[in-house]
């Protein structure tokens, strides 16, 4: 058996104290390398987000463009189809406010003919205003055959597309996470074998080694 004192003599300068130092130096290094893996993630996410927000608020804002680019020509038309029936009925009120003005200019002159005219001239008055008269209701027979006097109301008939987003789009987009591999290479850690380390023996295995201490003769 080999005592214990050359055992503990041989441990510092044993392959085993080479070889965990060697093996402590890697698992330093390794989480090292992880570290600063991990903070690198950090910061790219953090840049990916901001890179997301970007995209979202442009996107946000191209719809919104488009959405406005789409909205002034709707305006635009209803403005012109608007004024064209405004002007139709402008042309048309112009027109019967005449008419309406000779009616009541016609009135008074038959009033006045009632009450001041002779036989005579009531006589003649009366087959001169009864043509006018008759004229006049041709006239607006004919404007209720025809079709200026028909309703024309303005609608708005919002795009089947534009509806469709309120029913079907349910969000404006979504976030996914892609996994990949890590891309750290990490050194392989060694196994301390027993062979290699120093043998620690047991207790049975220890050679007890007793200091005999020689006294001098009296």
């Amino acid at each position: 058996m080999t005592p214990l004192s050359d055992i503990l003599k041989q441990v510092k300068s044993s392959d085993a104290v080479t070889l965990l130092e060697k093996n402590l130096n890697d698992l330093k290094e390794n989480i090292g390398e992880i570290e600063e893996y991990l903070r690198n993630r950090i910061s790219t996410n953090a840049e990916q987000k901001a890179e997301a927000i970007r995209n979202i608020r442009s996107m946000r804002k191209s719809i919104d463009d488009y959405l406005n680019q789409l909205e002034q020509q709707l305006l635009k038309d209803l403005e012109i189809e608007h004024s064209k029936l405004k002007t139709k009925m402008e042309t048309l009120l112009h027109v019967v406010d005449k008419r309406a003005n000779q009616i009541r200019k016609l009135q008074n002159e038959f009033s006045n003919m009632t009450k001041h005219a002779t036989e005579l001239q009531t006589y003649v008055g009366l087959k001169e205003i009864e043509k006018i008269t008759l004229k006049e209701g041709y006239y607006i027979d004919d404007l209720k055959r025809v079709s200026d006097l028909n309703e024309r109301n303005l609608h708005v008939k919002t795009s089947p597309a534009l509806i469709s987003i309120l029913h079907d789009v349910k969000s404006f987009g979504e976030i996914t996470v892609d996994t990949r591999p890590c891309n750290v290479q990490a050194n392989a850690r060694r196994k301390i074998q027993a062979q290699c380390l120093v043998p620690v023996r047991t207790i049975d295995q220890i050679k007890p080694s007793f200091l005999i201490k020689h006294s001098k003769s009296a």
